[in-house]
């Protein structure tokens, strides 16, 4: 989120802003094409790219399902005032993110897997892949937070599967039915090395 911020910041400040397009989507590709200036990163606080950052993800969904704009900034203001709401949040995007579950072209692709305990043939994005990138500044735990973070939202996802297919939790299926799910829900976190955002 605070990557995204960065970029919404910095475009809008290039006269790259969502009133320039017709749709979120649209917007959305010119900022994921938008080069951020590492000098102009560092004057940009944490909190404000964060901000930034959500505020265009929920208006992203506010366009998909119709909630209007006061609902939108009531959102706006949970996420930056409670942080376990904004952990939630992002959970919640991490989950989307990893099933696809409306079959996004923006999202990871889907294909098709034969995993017979799972009822055959299944449409699933196998060949997704998260990648955890920090400032060499971040503390240890900061990094173990989202770490944490992307391990929760597979294990909702499982925990979902289990439960849909065979009536209950996770943990508590066989090895073949944990197996299957893992097929399903293989998880992809890479680790990448850490960045210089600020100091000399």
């Amino acid at each position: 989120i605070d990557e995204l911020g960065d970029k919404v910041i910095q475009a809008e400040e290039k006269g790259i802003s969502p009133d320039n397009f017709e749709k979120h989507d649209d917007y959305m590709d010119a900022i994921r094409e938008f080069k951020i200036d590492p000098e102009r990163s560092k004057e940009i606080s944490i909190e404000d790219k964060r901000m930034a950052g959500v505020n265009c993800l929920v208006s992203g969904i506010a366009e998909k399902s119709g909630i209007n704009e006061s609902a939108v900034g009531l959102v706006i203001k949970c996420l930056n005032k409670n942080e376990d709401f904004l952990k939630e949040f992002q959970v919640g995007m991490t989950k989307e993110f990893i099933a696809n579950p409306n079959d996004d072209a923006n999202l990871p692709e889907k294909h098709s897997k034969n995993i017979p305990l799972l009822g055959g043939e299944c449409m699933i994005t196998e060949n997704h892949v998260i990648s955890l990138q920090n400032d060499v500044g971040t503390s240890y735990q900061a990094y173990i937070d989202v770490q944490n973070e992307l391990v929760a939202a597979y294990n909702e996802l499982r925990d979902e599967l289990a439960q849909s297919k065979f009536g209950k939790s996770y943990k508590d299926c066989n090895d073949d039915q944990k197996e299957a799910i893992r097929t399903y829900y293989p998880q992809k976190i890479s680790e990448a090395e850490p960045k210089k955002y600020g100091g000399k």
